[in-house]
C-alpha cells in the first residue's frame, strides 16, 4: 500500500469518542484502493477504533470513530434515529436561486457504476432524498454552498447537485467538466452536532477547510462567524 501526503488531524477526543477531520484522497475503511485508509492510520495509535459512518474517498472533513463497542453501537443507533446533524460545504459553478432552499429528489444506487440514479418524482425502487441549502460565499468563477442532509442515501449530495446541472467542483462523475489536479472533490464535511451517548454533552464540532487548497482557503475567509 502508498501512504498519503497528508494525514488525518485530530479535531476532539475522549476515552469514548475520537473525532478527526479526513483529508481528500484517503478512503474511509480499506477497500480496493491502493492506498492506506483512515482507519487503518489512526487505528496505528488507537487500537480497537470503529468508524461509525463514511466520507468517500476524495471527500474531506468530519468522521467520528467509536473507542469502545459501547460507543460504536450508541453511534450506529444515533445515525439510524437521525440524531446526528451534519453539515457539508460543497463549491459549485454556479448559485443556486432562491439563495436559501430545499432540493428533494429520488435516489437509486447502481451497485455496478457506484453511481446513484436520480429522479424528480417519485420512482419504483427509488428512495427519497431530502437536503437543505444555503448559499454562503462566491468568488469569481465558484460559489459555496452549505448542505444539511436529512437523508442519507448513497452520494445523495453529489448525485442531487449534478442532476440539477451544478456539479461540485472536480466531481466527474456526477457531470463536472474535469477533474482537480489530486482527484478530490469540492465536497468537505464541515460540522456535526450531536449529544455525546455517554455524557450527555451536546457536541458542536468544526473541520477546518482543507488548507493545502487555495480555492478552499479563499472560501475559508468568507465564512461567517458564529
Amino acid at each position: 500500500m502508498t501512504s498519503n501526503a497528508q494525514e488525518p488531524v485530530v479535531i476532539w477526543q475522549d476515552e469514548h469518542l475520537l473525532v478527526v477531520s479526513k483529508p481528500a484522497g484517503v478512503p474511509t475503511q480499506p477497500g480496493p484502493e491502493n492506498t492506506v485508509s483512515l482507519a487503518e492510520m489512526m487505528q496505528a495509535s488507537w487500537p480497537g477504533l470503529q468508524i461509525t459512518h463514511r466520507l468517500d474517498t476524495p471527500t474531506s472533513g468530519i468522521v467520528l470513530m467509536a473507542r469502545t463497542p459501547a460507543m460504536a453501537a450508541a453511534l450506529n443507533q444515533a445515525f439510524a434515529d437521525g440524531l446526528v446533524q451534519k453539515t457539508y460545504l460543497a463549491i459549485v459553478p454556479q448559485s443556486l436561486q432562491p439563495e436559501k432552499g430545499t432540493l428533494t429528489h429520488y435516489l437509486r444506487r447502481n451497485g455496478q457504476t457506484m453511481k446513484s440514479a436520480v429522479a424528480d418524482a417519485p420512482k419504483a425502487d427509488f428512495k427519497k432524498a431530502v437536503t437543505q441549502y444555503e448559499m454562503l460565499a462566491h468568488s469569481n468563477q465558484y460559489h459555496l454552498v452549505a448542505l444539511h442532509p436529512e437523508t442519507g442515501r448513497f452520494h445523495q449530495l453529489r448525485a442531487q447537485l449534478g442532476f440539477i446541472k451544478n456539479p461540485i467542483k472536480g466531481d466527474v462523475k456526477y457531470g463536472a467538466r474535469r477533474g482537480n489536479p489530486d482527484r478530490s472533490i469540492g465536497l468537505h464535511a464541515w460540522q456535526i452536532r450531536f449529544k455525546h451517548p455517554a455524557t450527555g454533552a451536546d457536541l458542536h464540532l468544526t473541520a477546518p477547510l482543507p488548507q493545502q487548497d487555495a480555492l478552499w482557503q479563499f472560501f475559508a475567509t468568507q465564512l461567517p462567524v458564529e
